[in-house]
């Protein structure tokens, strides 16, 4: 046959490998999209649905279209017009099918009122529909509360990361879902970005460049309300509070009939629970209690009522190991605030960060609150910067001197091990979950590799030539990324483990053949030993790079966080005993709180713990003074300006208590007796007073809505010449009396 028969036979050929080389595509983008589907369902579904759901709640809904941005031209005649409260048993799902191809919905309501829930409960829905039919959109959930700890990303980007990290999607075929508008976006928790408005903009903009996709979001009522911009959505629907005839029937069994019958006949308990969490909360715990206990308890306020719910739930039948109350109580509580405190919701073992070890409430309340700023080294986390530096030149020293003993220079390892720990990084920790080779990363290092490796053999021989160019290729080449399937508790430190171990192992015993070769140990030539020594040292700094740096920072983390008794040894299995309480659930590998707002309150107890054992004697000012210092920090500008005032009485000359008391009277509103306490933080110590001038004052929730009160007025104290003149002081206090 001629070369151009063998040509023609090849072209003709094309389109049947092209035929195939579709038939795989749609092979593995159909095992992902099953792989997602049941991730989805198994995540969700079974850990958090049927947990929280059961038995089922009858929620009253309202059609509002007032709250979302309609078409131009479209408006309303009266505020009544957009409002309509749907037929009873009229479910989610239902309206959300009325609204057609390319439909979106809004689901709004107050703290607790099941939006969770509710969008669960489509995801269900839609679940079954995607399996069913190749054709229907792939529903995916994703909590809105991480999306501004990913800067500089648009909405897509930050799907794709969401992808990867929570349901380890390839990020190739994340983004072709997103491109081909496959995904049904389920977007939990507007209400718990950092900024809402930017968040708006960031999902109007994504919607406008992929209009097809469909999404529904969930948000709380009075959050969405207070924005500038609404979204952009076809519909939207509030949550009703419960009816009396809905708690009736979730109440009726035996176990509930004295808290059934109770109910009825307290109007104030009626009027606290009129949300699901509530309802579920009170259910469980005062399950099984007849109306004559129930009859001696007091009416629980929210707070008792949590309380109440967490005693029963440690009172409750006991599988496995058993940590007792007050130290689950104070782990919980710890968690809890550290979570509040970085606007997370689920926690990951091996993603937890040392930030955590800044972010103490012992030493947040112990500052004076206006030095508190979150970014403040604490001991611990000190002792942890200590730690992870020292390992890490450690470990770097000894491969330096593994090199230099061969190279017949040993104090190399001392500059190694000293260059290693100055230049070691104590964050961010980034666990390597599995390995895989990019020929497009190591071509991208290929010439800085040859200039390196030309220099190096110039400078030191062939030997470290070699050592340079192929440890660069091989770093630059070999890439991290996420596991496949993380349903386990800490995963990919463990993985990170193995990882460092084989290449660890590996290059060791290269190491030891390699360098026994090179100094005439064993009879082996050079030509073959140089290139195993230098695959040995290699796997060592693999060993490092590609796992061995993270399982050091987490575990001296780790170690840390358990020495200050923030957290038992075994975390997991801690974490696990906490949703078997039924505080926390299980999310694939990961932990969340039963509710957001479960979670806020074991984040207060972190604060009232601390307070409640903070006054050793009665009798000392600085007990006062720092117990009015915590209740700033959290907001309570009022018991805090008692406890100022207390101060002062026990210690007439105590200028910080006169400079708090000022700044809390700021917040208050009462501009005289902000001058009067400046004047005497100035008389008492100018230094003091010049520092609080620059204060920001108030809480971060009002600064939004207050931008120009942000600061507090007495920085017009310091006049042009620096000085706290009495000039200055005049004008200030004038400037406060016009305002007020």
């Amino acid at each position: 046959m001629t070369t151009f028969g063998k040509i023609n036979m090849k072209i003709q050929a094309l389109p049947q490998l092209q035929k195939r080389i579709e038939t795989v595509s749609v092979r593995e983008s159909y095992r992902h999209r099953q792989t997602l589907l049941n991730k989805v369902r198994n995540y969700w579904i079974g850990g958090v649905l049927e947990k929280i759901s059961s038995p089922a709640i009858s929620l009253s809904l309202e059609e509002r279209l007032d709250v979302i941005e309609g078409p131009i031209g479209v408006g309303w005649e009266t505020p009544e017009a957009p409002r309509q409260i749907l037929p009873q048993g009229t479910k989610a799902i239902d309206l959300f099918d009325q609204l057609g191809k390319g439909r979106s919905l809004l689901i709004l309501g107050e703290p607790g009122s099941g939006k969770t829930a509710t969008l669960l409960s489509m995801a269900r829905d839609l679940l079954d529909r995607a399996q069913a039919d190749m054709h229907q959109p792939i529903p995916v959930i994703f909590n809105l509360s991480s999306f501004w700890r990913r800067e500089k990303k648009t909405f897509a980007d930050w799907l794709v990361a969401e992808l990867q990290g929570q349901y380890q999607v390839p990020s190739q075929i994340a983004r072709s879902w997103i491109k081909s508008q496959e995904l049904l976006l389920l977007l939990d928790g507007l209400d718990e970005v950092t900024y809402m408005p930017l968040c708006v903009q960031a999902i109007a903009q994504f919607s406008q460049q992929y209009g097809r996709t469909e999404m529904v979001v969930t948000t709380r009522l009075r959050e969405y309300e207070m924005l500038p911009q609404r979204l952009k959505l076809q519909g939207a629907i509030v949550l009703q509070p419960l009816t009396p005839e809905a708690v009736q029937e979730y109440l009726a069994g035996a176990e509930m009939a004295g808290l059934n019958t109770w109910l009825q006949s307290d109007r104030k308990l009626q009027e606290l629970v009129t949300t699901p969490l509530m309802l579920q909360a009170i259910a469980r715990a005062y399950e099984g209690m007849s109306v004559a206990d129930l009859s001696a308890l007091d009416s629980p306020p929210r707070k008792h009522l949590f309380n109440a719910y967490i005693e029963r739930m440690f009172t409750r039948r006991q599988r496995g190991e058993q940590y007792g109350r007050a130290r689950s109580l104070r782990w919980l509580s710890g968690m809890a605030w550290r979570m509040e405190q970085q606007s997370q919701t689920l926690l990951l073992i091996e993603r937890m960060q040392p930030s955590w070890l800044r972010l103490d409430p012992k030493h947040k309340l112990t500052l004076p609150f206006w030095q508190f700023s979150g970014k403040e080294n604490t001991k611990a986390y000190q002792t942890y910067a200590i730690g992870v530096k020292a390992i890490n030149g450690l470990i770097w020293g000894l491969i330096a001197g593994i090199v230099g003993l061969v190279a017949g220079n040993p104090s190399i390892g001392i500059v190694g091990g000293l260059v290693g720990a100055a230049s070691t990084k104590t964050e961010p920790i980034e666990p390597v979950e599995a390995l895989k080779w990019s020929w497009g990363n190591a071509k991208k290092w290929l010439p800085l590799g040859l200039i390196c490796g030309v220099s190096g053999g110039l400078t030191g021989g062939l030997f470290w030539g070699v050592v340079l160019g192929m440890s660069g290729l091989l770093f630059s080449g070999l890439m991290s990324e996420k596991l496949e399937k993380t349903t386990v508790p800490n995963e990919g430190i463990w993985q990170s483990w193995e990882n460092a171990i084989v290449f660890a192992l590996t290059g060791s015993l290269l190491c030891l053949m390699g360098g026994a070769g090179l100094m005439g140990k064993v009879l082996l030539p050079q030509v073959l030993s140089l290139p195993i020594f230098t695959g040995g040292v290699v796997g060592l700094v693999l060993a490092m790079l590609k796992g061995g740096d993270a399982c050091i920072k987490h575990f001296i983390q780790r170690l840390v966080l358990y020495s200050n008794g923030d957290i038992p040894w075994n975390y997991a299995r801690f974490l696990d005993y906490g949703a078997e309480r039924g505080f926390l659930q299980k999310v694939g590998g990961g932990y969340i709180f039963t509710h957001r707002i479960l979670q806020a309150h074991f984040a207060d107890l972190a604060i009232e713990n601390y307070l409640e054992n903070l006054l050793v004697s009665p009798n000392q000012a600085q007990g006062y003074l720092q117990r009015a210092h915590a209740r700033a920090a959290i907001g309570e500008d009022s018991r805090a300006l008692e406890d100022y005032t207390q101060a002062i009485a026990l210690n007439a000359d105590l200028a910080e208590a006169y400079g708090g008391r000022s700044l809390v009277r700021y917040r208050l509103g009462d501009y005289q007796g902000v001058v009067e306490d400046y004047d005497q933080t100035m008389q008492l110590n100018p230094g003091l007073a010049q520092a609080i001038s620059y204060v920001k004052c108030l809480p971060p929730s009002e600064q939004s809505a207050n931008n120009d009160k942000s600061s507090y007025l007495v920085i017009l104290l310091k006049d042009e010449f620096g000085n706290f003149g009495l000039f200055g002081t005049w004008f200030a206090k004038l400037l406060l009396i016009l305002k007020s």
